[in-house]
């Protein structure tokens, strides 16, 4: 079911004028759609990856190819491509943040509270440095 979705939205299929005409609201946004493609796409090529004992993150990477404009062209500009990553981004940091722990932190000692609140300033420094001798 999922399989043949994706390919009739990647070829139109059974789209009209009038089909895209909801009786209580408006069509579903355009990022949710994509995500939703993104995400099942994702999960069943990542399943028949792990079939074959390989690693997951190939599956992923071969969903993306799948939805993006290379494949069935469901996410077609790269705003679209930019805000799914975005969205990405601050998944992972809500997901390290959620695994993050303080005390354990605290425990480690200085080295690891001043190297890593130097690591910002010193990287940031080193960038401007770099970019600026470019010019």
């Amino acid at each position: 079911g999922v399989g043949f979705v994706l390919v009739a939205r990647a070829s139109g299929l059974g789209e009209d004028d009038d089909s895209h005409h909801r009786i209580l609201g408006g069509d579903a946004s355009v990022l949710l759609i994509n995500i939703a493609f993104c995400l099942t796409s994702a999960g069943m090529i990542a399943f028949f990856v792990n079939l074959f004992s390989l690693p997951l993150i190939l599956g992923y990477l071969l969903g993306g190819v799948l939805v993006g404009p290379i494949g069935l062209d469901i996410v077609h500009s790269q705003d679209e491509i930019a805000e799914l990553s975005n969205l990405g981004l601050v998944f992972l940091l809500f997901m390290i943040g959620l695994e993050l722990d303080v005390s354990e932190l605290l425990k480690m000692g200085k080295v690891v509270i001043v190297t890593g609140m130097f690591q910002f300033p010193l990287c940031a420094a080193i960038m401007t440095g770099t970019f600026m001798g470019l010019e």
